[in-house]
This record gives C-alpha cells, sequence and structure tokens, in this order.
C-alpha cells in the first residue's frame, strides 16, 4: 500500500484550452527545472448497482495506458476512503498490473482494504474518464512534487462533462510545500482548490436525469 498526499486544483469553467502554455510560462518564472510527458490515459471506473463502492468512499478503475516501450499496460488501482479538506487528501492506494482489459477479483478478495461485504463478482463498468495528461515533476523548496494538467472528459450514459484540473502530489518532503506551489499557481491561473475527484464527478454524472 501507498500513502497518497496530493491537492487537486481544478479550472473555471468555460476555458476553451487546456492553458497548458500558460502554465509552462509559470513554471518557467519561478525557476522550476521541468521537462513535460504527454500521455493518454483511458480510465473505466466501477462500482455494483447499488453503488456500493461509492457510499463507501473508495474508488477502483482499470487505467489504459502506452508505457515507455509503446507498449499497452492495464492497471487496477483500489483507492480507500481519505479526507479532504481545501483540495489536499490522503488517502490509501494499491495497484497491479493486469494481462488485460478485465477486472482481478482474485487481487482485490486478497487486499487488507476491501470491503469484505461487498460481492465483487457484482461489480461493473459504470463511467470512464478519458483524458490527456501532462506531467513533470518538479522540485520546490525542499520538496519533490510532481504535476500533472488533465484535459478531457468524463463520459457517462451518453453524457459528458470537461476534466481541467492540476493535481500536485507530494513524492518527499513536507506538505507546508505543497500547499505553497498550489498558492503560487492560484495567483496566476484560474483555479480554485477542488476536494471533488473525477470518481465523484462521474457518480453524479451516471446518476443525473436529463
Amino acid at each position: 500500500m501507498a500513502t497518497e498526499i496530493e491537492l487537486k486544483l481544478a479550472f473555471e469553467k468555460g476555458l476553451k484550452n487546456s492553458k497548458l502554455s500558460t502554465l509552462e510560462s509559470l513554471l518557467a518564472g519561478l525557476k522550476c527545472a521541468f521537462t513535460l510527458e504527454k500521455k493518454d490515459l483511458e480510465n473505466a471506473y466501477f462500482d455494483t448497482s447499488d453503488f456500493l463502492l461509492n457510499a463507501n468512499k473508495v474508488a477502483l478503475r482499470i487505467r489504459k495506458k502506452i508505457n515507455d516501450k509503446g507498449e499497452i499496460v492495464f492497471i487496477q488501482t483500489f483507492k480507500t476512503a481519505g479526507q479532504s479538506i481545501n483540495g489536499l487528501s490522503r488517502r490509501g492506494e494499491w495497484e497491479w498490473i493486469l494481462p488485460d482489459d478485465k477486472l482481478s477479483l482474485k487481487e482485490l478478495l486478497a487486499c487488507e482494504a476491501w470491503p469484505k461485504f461487498i460481492e465483487a463478482k457484482n461489480l461493473l463498468k459504470v463511467f470512464e474518464t478519458n483524458f490527456t495528461r501532462y506531467q513533470t515533476d518538479i522540485h520546490w523548496h525542499d520538496s519533490a512534487i510532481e504535476l500533472v494538467l488533465d484535459w478531457g472528459l468524463i463520459i457517462s450514459n451518453g453524457k459528458q462533462e470537461r476534466i481541467h484540473e492540476i493535481e500536485l502530489e507530494l513524492k518527499s518532503g513536507n506538505q507546508a510545500d505543497l500547499v505553497s506551489l498550489a498558492e503560487e499557481l492560484k495567483k496566476r491561473l484560474p483555479l480554485f482548490a477542488s476536494d471533488t475527484s473525477k470518481a465523484q464527478r462521474g457518480f453524479k454524472l451516471f446518476k443525473t436525469v436529463e
């Protein structure tokens, strides 16, 4: 298990582009050495028909991506409920490499954090989050921080919402530096701290009646 400490910043609605060039200029102005990598990610999120995972504030997904060798990789991720205040969250995370685009129920049932009262065999795909990720590792004060800019869509039942956000994850160092970097970004970009995950937005979209 890993403990994930991250801070999410969402862009104001209505922006017509990803603000990538603005972010690059901003990081250069802050004297952060960086090299942005571009990745296209496809994510399928799962739950039971009565949304027991969502009710217990845990998330399960399969991510499809291309690795450094140009190979298609499928990664199953399970995240436990965590605390999220002003965009800053801390939660448990487990990951497994899969041979194909299919849930490994064996790994889930062996995971110590899996809610034992939930029948894994009843899981089904509820929504997708498909986006382009621009990612870099930077050093800010005394900390190593991963910065990602995500631009894409949440898709469910023929409906969709825009994904447009920045996530900062603390790799080493202290939490105060994470908050400090977020404040610098908020000064220069139309961002606000968000406690709402892509998964939470996906479930809300799934349940929305048009």
